[in-house]
């Protein structure tokens, strides 16, 4: 596994479990409870959740590699934006952080490789 992906998973699956309490609302109301735009975040910080679990894999080519971080920043930026909107700030700063952290790990990933 590659350990500087470790960051970036733990913030994903965090904003997952925020996500999934901003739209299910278990402790009272988040404002946004079962609306498309919960939903949507949910399944957003559950891809970028899956995609970044297969990039710590080895067994992934490196120009799918390659695809699938870009396809996992566009998921933690576009989640966090989204949570944005929903006013939630935790799940939006658990995405950004997955975002910041998934750059550094691309590009400390490829330093190693070329080195």
């Amino acid at each position: 596994m590659r350990q500087l992906f470790a960051m970036p998973l733990l913030a994903a699956i965090l904003g997952l479990a925020m996500a999934v309490i901003a739209w299910t609302g278990p402790f009272g109301t988040t404002g946004v409870d079962w609306t498309l735009g919960a939903g949507l975040a949910v399944l957003g910080a559950l891809a970028t959740s899956i995609i970044i679990a297969v990039l710590m894999t080895r067994r992934v080519s490196r120009r799918w590699s390659a695809i699938l971080h870009v396809i996992a920043l566009l998921a933690a930026l576009l989640t966090a934006i989204a949570a944005l909107f929903l006013m939630q700030t935790t799940l939006m700063l658990l995405m950004a952080t997955a975002f910041v952290t998934l750059l550094i790990a691309g590009i400390g990933s490829r330093r190693r490789t070329h080195a």
